[in-house]
């Protein structure tokens, strides 16, 4: 969806497969916290949107980056359901058991992650 990966020589395989094995892990691992990393804007509300197109209505935990790009695409009409905030505040890690959480890449090599 981008410039960066335009080349043929990248092959990614279809979004809706790989939707469906980040599910498959959840229900495997409900446990575990899934963590996805995604481009605050275009990125990160793509694979929100994708998960509900797969059925997924658990609220998506989202990084504080992608909160008002994520309530802009809503009030533009892009339903990508219940988006809660993945902070301390909101939760300890046992709170996140079983939860997925997108965030930009770079928070992931943080103390936030």
């Amino acid at each position: 969806t981008e410039a960066t990966f335009g080349l043929p020589v990248f092959r990614h395989p279809p979004d809706h497969e790989e939707i469906a094995r980040l599910l498959k892990s959840a229900m495997q691992f409900p446990e575990r916290s899934h963590l996805i990393g995604a481009y605050a804007l275009g990125k990160a509300q793509r694979v929100m949107r994708l998960l509900r197109e797969a059925g997924y209505d658990r609220p998506i935990y989202i990084h504080g980056a992608l909160a008002k790009l994520s309530e802009y695409y809503q009030s533009q009409g892009i339903d990508l359901g219940q988006l809660e905030p993945a902070t301390v505040e909101s939760g300890g890690k046992a709170d996140f058991e079983g939860a997925i959480v997108v965030g930009p890449p770079a928070a992931f090599a943080d103390r936030w992650a």
